[in-house]
């Protein structure tokens, strides 16, 4: 009997030895992949960079789906943001996401006037939509790349991925906080 007592025996260098190799396989595992874990939840709105002038988080995230469209004015800057936006969405999420001018809902890119200048911008999200609107070309340019960063990094593939596609409620409204941007580089130190 004692002899069987001290073959389950464990000692400090044992326990830990065990607690490595533990480690070890769960490390292994989440990088070969053999434990997938997908991301469900929408990137919070205040993760964008540079930080927005305005951010008001709130209301159901709103989900891209094999039905989305890309709204887009009778302009033809609108439709050229549209087409990009539809081009960097495509291959990642196999959705065929058509630009048009008609109907309601999905993601509408709109020119329209307001205070926002001529790079800025407001994105309103919410469970029926996602929509930017903007003065000028250049704005909607920079509510899309926002747009970008609210969805998973998995959307910038070129091969189809797996979803959800979720973007988070709220509005996000910005505009450049001065009036040229710029780099500053000191080479002399």
């Amino acid at each position: 009997m004692r002899a069987h007592r001290r073959h389950h025996r464990t000692t400090p260098r044992t326990s830990r030895l065990l607690g490595s190799l533990l480690l070890v396989a769960a490390a292994c595992a989440i990088t070969t992949g053999a434990a997938p874990a997908h991301k469900t939840a929408a990137t919070p709105l205040d993760q964008v960079i540079p930080a927005p002038a305005s951010v008001d988080p709130g209301g159901a995230p709103y989900r891209i789906t094999r039905s989305t469209h890309i709204r887009v004015d009778d302009s033809r800057e609108a439709r050229r943001v549209g087409d990009y936006l539809a081009g960097i969405l495509r291959p990642s999420t196999g959705y065929r996401l058509p630009v048009t001018s008609h109907g309601h809902g999905g993601i509408q890119l709109r020119l329209a006037k307001g205070s926002y200048g001529d790079e800025g911008y407001r994105l309103d999200s919410g469970r029926s939509g996602v929509t930017i609107t903007a003065r000028a070309a250049a704005g909607l340019f920079h509510g899309v790349q926002t747009l970008r960063q609210l969805l998973p990094a998995a959307v910038e593939k070129d091969s189809v991925q797996p979803g959800p596609w979720l973007v988070a409620g709220g509005t996000v409204e910005d505009t450049p906080r001065y009036g040229w941007r710029a780099a500053m580089l000191d080479v002399s130190r």
